[in-house]
């Protein structure tokens, strides 16, 4: 549970950061809501891609080597 809170909170900073510089970066003011909502999404996406990979090799490595050894035996 450890590693999933270590790639989690990272991720919301990395979350923050990412979509507050593309609105910044790209002139987006308050009042452009759906232009924000597309940043957002396109954002949460990549992150939720790079997300379930580490997740997949790191955070739950663990137990899938467990899974492996029962099935060899």
């Amino acid at each position: 549970m450890l590693r999933y809170y270590c790639l989690a909170v990272p991720q919301a900073i990395a979350q923050i950061l990412l979509t507050q510089g593309a609105y910044t970066l790209l002139g987006i003011g308050d009042d452009q809501s759906g232009l924000r909502t597309v940043i957002h999404v396109a954002v949460m996406c990549v992150l939720f891609l790079l997300s379930y990979s580490i997740q997949e090799r790191w955070v739950f490595a663990q137990h899938q080597s467990k899974e492996n050894r029962e099935v060899e035996k």
